[in-house]
Formats: C-alpha cells, structure tokens, sequence
C-alpha cells in the first residue's frame, strides 16, 4: 500500500532524520533550520511549496542542497566554503541566514537545479555488488556481460577497474586511486576467475564524465561532510578520465529489450542495478520483468543470464541474483545504501 507524501516540512523534518542516520551532521542541522523558514513561509517555501515535485519521494531537498553546493564548488559561495569539507572547510555547523543569502542571490542557478533529479553514482555500492558479481563468475566460467540500468554517469560499470580488500580476500587492479577496504564486516569471497568482455549501460538522464559541470553536478549531491564519500568519488572520476563509461539515454524497458535480444554467446550476461528500482514507473518495472522472464526462459548454460540488483529492504538494502537457467534467486548481502556494513543475510526472506 503507497504511504501518502508528507508535506514539506514534515518532508524537511524526515530528511533531517535520514541525514543524521547516515552521518551528515552538517545536513541535518541545516534541514532543521530550513524547517523553521518553511514554517514562517519564507524563501524555501516560497521556491519548493508550490513545485509539482514531491519534497521526499523526488528529492526536491536534496536537490536545493545539491544546487547551492554545486555553487560552492564553483567557487561562487565563498562564505560557505569555508564551512564546507568538500571544499577544505572546517565541517562547523552551516549557517543558515548564509546558507538563504546565496539561494537569494542565485534564484536562476537554483530554479535549474532544481528541476535537476538527484544523481549520486554512489560508487561505494560496488563494495556490495561484487559479492554478487563473484558468485555468477563462479557459477558460470563464462566471460561478463554487463548491462547497467540506471547508471547515472556510469561509474559502477567501472567496477571491475577497481580495488577491493576484503578480509584475506582481493580482487581489482592494485594501482586503482579507488580502493575500498574496510566496507565488509565480515568476510567474502571475491575471487573472479572470468573477465568483463563487454558492457552497455543506460539512464533516463545520463551524466557524461568528460563533461565538466556533469562531474561538479555528481561531486554536489555527495553530502559535504562525508569526506570518504567525496573522495571515493573524485576517485572513480578519475578511472572515468581514462576509460569513460557510455551511458546511452533511454528507457529502461526499451533499452533493456534491445540489449537482451542481441546478447552474446559463451558469455554470462548480468543485468544489474542498484537504488533504481523504485524511481521506475510502473509499466517500465513491469516490462523489464516480463523481458527478464522471457529471456531467462532461454537461457542455457552456455549463454546464462543473471538479474543483480541492489534495493532497499528497510532500513538496509539488499543484494539478490536470479539465475537462469533455473529461476534461483538468493539474497547474497544486507548492506547500508551507501555501501558500507556489507554482512551476510541471517533470513534470505528479508525483502518480498
């Protein structure tokens, strides 16, 4: 059953909790404050009341954040980048009165940002997908096909050009600037005996890595004070620099059709995606399972197919496959959404 979306401040106040939930101080207090100018009717009521957005459910609050740090990165905010991390700021609490000062004086930049969706390309979420990788590598001995969904900039289709260190278990290039150790609170195995052979991805609304502004666009939406985040990021930018991901504009559904139609033989193909699946409407979420059905109806274990995906369970998420031949699905990973606290599931039922 749909829970009725809350109105803006109630919107703010539950945005404020999921921030402090997840370590951004800085943000939390700072919704906080915005709540108090809704509340009065003052400059952010007046620029998100009257919006066709949803304030939670589209990230309307997000989006104003993201715009005015993008202004920070700029270099446009100076008064707040002296309190911003991302910026070398000093991670003190943000002032609102300056916070409403730049809003006011960038009401364009904000209005365009604003009707920008929020795109994160959390690579920290690859710490959690692989596990799930490694088990279709091992299960198959087949070379990858990768065919991201939602892929933002693409930078999770990067995945494997990264380094990882699990425990006593490795996998990725050793000289990666994105490295991930300490994301795993108890052991996996991540040996991957098969290569990525090839790979394909898709957005509604891609983000190009060599486009300047798109990679200051990523960069704003990572909360100033998670420093690890901003930096694992700016990382994968990097790798980006030198192999750039194609992410082609389209349709899930649509693009999904044309690429499970044309997959190659003697190759696993892997369908994943991850914190996409509840931004899909309806008809797209229906036809690309009936597309995966069908597909999957086909397989055979030369040309296997598997479905990744990484979606909210609560107040965690979880990793499950399914496999075909055979239709098994199993739930390998519980997980925070930004990647990090990756466990084993204790009840494979977690999420219908």
């Amino acid at each position: 059953m749909a829970t009725e979306e809350p109105g803006l401040a109630e919107a703010l106040r539950l945005q404020a909790m999921a921030c402090a939930a997840l370590g951004s101080t800085q943000y939390a207090t700072l919704i906080e404050a915005l709540r108090s100018d809704v509340e009065r009717g003052g400059l952010v009521h007046e620029l998100l009341a009257h919006r066709p957005e949803a304030p939670l459910r589209d990230a309307l609050i997000l989006r104003l954040l993201g715009g005015v740090h993008h202004l920070v990165l700029q270099g446009a905010a100076p008064e707040l980048a002296e309190r911003y991390p991302s910026t070398g700021g000093d991670g003190a609490t943000i002032n609102p009165d300056a916070f409403l000062a730049v809003v006011a004086r960038n009401r364009d930049a904000i209005a365009d940002a604003l009707g920008r969706t929020v795109q994160t390309n959390e690579v920290g979420r690859c710490a959690a997908l692989l596990p799930a990788f490694a088990e279709v590598a091992r299960s198959t001995r087949l070379p990858l096909h990768m065919l991201e969904v939602g892929a933002s900039a693409g930078l999770l289709s990067n995945w494997d050009r990264y380094r990882y260190e699990c425990f006593a278990s490795t996998y990725g290039d050793p000289t990666s600037g994105v490295r991930m150790t300490d994301r795993w609170v108890e052991p996996f195995d991540l040996a991957m005996p098969s290569v990525v052979r090839s790979r394909a991805a898709c957005d509604i609304a891609p983000l190009d890595t060599r486009d300047h502004d798109s990679r200051l666009r990523l960069l704003s939406f990572v909360w100033p004070d998670q420093q690890r985040r901003f930096e694992l990021l700016a990382a994968a930018l990097e790798v980006a620099a030198a192999h750039p991901p194609v992410v082609d504009q389209a349709d899930a559904a649509v693009w999904l059709e044309h690429q499970l139609a044309i997959r190659p033989d003697a190759t696993a193909t892997i369908v994943f995606h991850s914190i996409v699946w509840q931004y899909l409407a309806r008809p797209t979420k229906e036809r690309m399972r009936q597309l995966l059905l069908e597909h999957g109806s086909a397989a055979t274990r030369e040309r296997p197919l598997a479905w990744v995906r990484m979606e909210p369970a609560g107040a965690v998420a979880d990793v499950r496959i399914t496999m075909w031949p055979g239709a098994s699905e199993q739930c390998v990973a519980l997980t925070s959404y930004h990647g990090l606290d990756v466990r084993r599931p204790t009840d494979d039922g977690a999420r219908s």
